[in-house]
C-alpha cells in the first residue's frame, strides 16, 4: 500500500503499514498509534497524530429533494488542525463516527485540544 505525507513528519512503508492493520478503523478512516489514515484512490493519507494540536466536530446540515419533499441532512466532519495551522477535513460520517474518533484522538494524545470555540479558533489561527 502506498502512504501519503501531510506533514514533515515521515515514517518508513513498513512501520506505517504496522500502524495502519493493527489501527482502530472507524467507518473510512483509520486511527492508529502514529496517525490517522484517510483513504484516497488506492492509496492512505496520514496526518501524524502527534503533530495534532487540536481536533473538533462540525455539523453541516444539507437540504435534499425526495420524490414527496424535501429532507434535511446532517454531515458530521472531524478537523484536525496541526501546530503549523494545517487545517484537515474527515467528511462524510455520522454522529457516532464523528464521536469515536475524537476519543480515540483523545486516548492517543492526551495533549490534544478537543472541541470547538470561537476562542480557540482565535487562538489557534491568530498572527
Amino acid at each position: 500500500m502506498k502512504f501519503i505525507k501531510t506533514t514533515e513528519t515521515e515514517w518508513s512503508t513498513e512501520i506505517l503499514e504496522k500502524d495502519f492493520e493493527e489501527a482502530n478503523k472507524i467507518g473510512r478512516y483509520a486511527v492508529g498509534e502514529l496517525a490517522v489514515y484517510c483513504p484516497k484512490m488506492f492509496k492512505q493519507v496520514y496526518i501524524p497524530i502527534q503533530d495534532i494540536i487540536w481536533a473538533y466536530r462540525r455539523l453541516e446540515s444539507v437540504e435534499g429533494k425526495l420524490c414527496c419533499g424535501k429532507a434535511n441532512f446532517e454531515i458530521h466532519k472531524v478537523i484536525l488542525v496541526t501546530a503549523k495551522k494545517q487545517r484537515f477535513e474527515l467528511a462524510g460520517m455520522g454522529l457516532e463516527q464523528a464521536k469515536e474518533i475524537l476519543a480515540a484522538l483523545e486516548q492517543k494524545n492526551a495533549a490534544i485540544d478537543i472541541g470547538y470555540s470561537k476562542e480557540k479558533e482565535a487562538s489557534y489561527f491568530q498572527g
